[in-house]
């Protein structure tokens, strides 16, 4: 059951299942998600957003929401995400010119908090907009306070909450989901799967 506001998130254990695995990565933790296997978090934007939980012991076991990403199209899987869908100009230019994307599971992305108020198991998703006209300048500056999550309000960012977020793909773009870059033109579907695997932490 995904999690309310004011309740507490989880249950507390002294040890995780014989059949986790531990995760490094947030592609490593989507991975296991998808083969239904329970995940020991111990790195990626998930950990962050967890509180960077070290060592191998484990103190709760809680649920978790996905991403499930597809084309519109034909409704192909293009993957699971555990974190972060992000849409951007490709490698030559990134973050820094066009637009950007991000759909996040977590709320963190890359050692900042882009999406402040979302939750890994609230049944929801968070989709930050960075829209073309906002200077290189701008987004350094705005890069540089999502680091304490005080970028929002912009007049060049918006965010949105959703359960789906549907997204035209264009030719010189990427979707990289958790991290891992996927070539495809066209409507991208992205989806929350609540409660889709078993987390340790």
């Amino acid at each position: 059951m995904t999690i309310r506001p004011g309740e507490d998130w989880g249950s507390p254990v002294s040890s995780a299942s014989s059949s986790a695995v531990i995760g490094y990565s947030d592609a490593e933790i989507a991975t296991a998600i998808a083969a239904g296997q329970p995940v020991i978090v111990r790195g990626g934007s998930l950990h962050s957003s967890l509180g960077s939980p070290a060592g191998q012991g484990v103190t709760r076991r809680m649920s978790i929401d996905a991403i499930d990403v597809r084309r519109t199209d034909n409704g192909e899987r293009l993957g699971l995400a555990v974190a972060n869908v992000l849409i951007r100009r490709r490698r030559l230019f990134g973050m820094l010119r066009g637009r950007a994307i991000l759909v996040s599971n977590c709320g963190e992305f890359e050692g900042v908090s882009a999406c402040p108020r979302a939750h890994p198991n609230d049944g929801r998703l968070d989709r930050l907009n960075v829209d073309h006209k906002m200077s290189s300048r701008q987004r350094r500056l705005a890069w540089r306070r999502a680091a304490s999550g005080s970028h929002l309000p912009h007049p060049e960012l918006s965010v949105s909450v959703g359960e789906c977020f549907e997204v035209i793909v264009h030719s010189n773009e990427e979707v990289l989901l958790d991290g891992h870059s996927q070539r495809v033109v066209g409507g991208v579907n992205m989806a929350v799967i609540p409660d889709a695997g078993v987390i340790f932490i």
